[in-house]
């Protein structure tokens, strides 16, 4: 092979994907170990398209195309148990080190949540504009005649954001919130805290990382409860008022932890 590719890693999976592993294994047979890394919980089952991408992936796995399939949802295995038992933990997108460090309006907050049950835009949005520590809520979806029972005069719509404005967006307010009702490793976490600004999130349940502060601060045990989501959202937008400097501290040793947990956790699902 002229890049002498040894292993090739599919996260996510598609129709797309699973023609790319049929021609790579048809090519190359055993001389390239393929895995694949899922990002759902059982929980998006009702979208019967998430049941049809396993049952392609275990087709290529009992078929020997696939060496190992992961998961970044902790006990992955308890849902289908041909997953490697161990989780695996999702890095952060490596971005300039002086987005971290930008100015922020300390009385905003951003919910880039879609408009669907599992994503809970409701009650984060609830939890929002109830706080009296905010006055801005910045929002990719409109929460549907939710204005018919509650004041929204604080919601701002900005519409759907990718790239850098999504990230520029995120490092512009105090706090992001994505307390949603079923989760893996959220991204959008991740691209908070690479920015430098917290995200409010459910339980994710990944053991590793329990015992870091950030976590304490930004896990939400009850996402169905806005008086709930909005103490933890008061603490935080307290904490990055009076402290800046020592929450992105606070997140840049935790993203350091996160990290080389990642690094070493998918060194031995790759048998590296």
């Amino acid at each position: 092979m002229k890049y002498d590719v040894k292993k090739v890693v599919f996260q996510g999976y598609s129709d797309v994907a699973d023609d790319i592993i049929g021609d790579i294994s048809h090519h190359f047979g055993s001389d390239v170990g393929i895995y694949v890394v899922t990002h759902v919980n059982s929980a998006q089952f009702e979208y019967k398209f998430e049941i049809y991408m396993q049952d392609k992936i275990l087709n290529r796995f009992h078929r020997g195309m696939v060496r190992r399939l992961g998961s970044v949802k902790p006990n992955f295995d308890s849902v289908i148990p041909q997953y490697w038992p161990r989780t695996l933990v999702n890095y952060a997108p490596n971005v300039a080190a002086e987005m971290a460090d930008g100015q922020f309006d300390p009385e905003a907050v951003f919910v880039p949540l879609e408009n669907t049950w599992r994503k809970n835009l409701y009650t984060n949005i609830l939890a929002a504009v109830r706080s009296p520590k905010v006055q801005t809520v910045y929002t990719v979806n409109w929460p549907t005649e939710l204005e018919r029972i509650t004041q929204l005069s604080k919601v701002r719509l900005i519409g759907y954001q990718r790239g850098v404005d999504l990230l520029a967006t995120m490092g512009g307010v105090s706090v992001v919130l994505a307390a949603t009702l079923a989760e893996c490793q959220p991204m959008t976490q991740l691209e908070a805290f690479a920015v430098g600004t917290p995200c409010l999130t459910g339980p994710l349940g990944i053991e590793e990382l329990d015992g870091h502060e950030i976590t304490r601060l930004s896990e939400v045990g009850r996402v169905d409860n806005p008086g709930v989501i909005a103490s933890a959202l008061g603490q935080l937008v307290d904490l990055r008022r009076q402290d800046p400097a020592g929450l992105r501290q606070m997140l840049r040793d935790y993203l350091a932890s996160r990290h080389a947990i990642a690094h070493d956790r998918y060194m031995e699902f790759l048998e590296l």
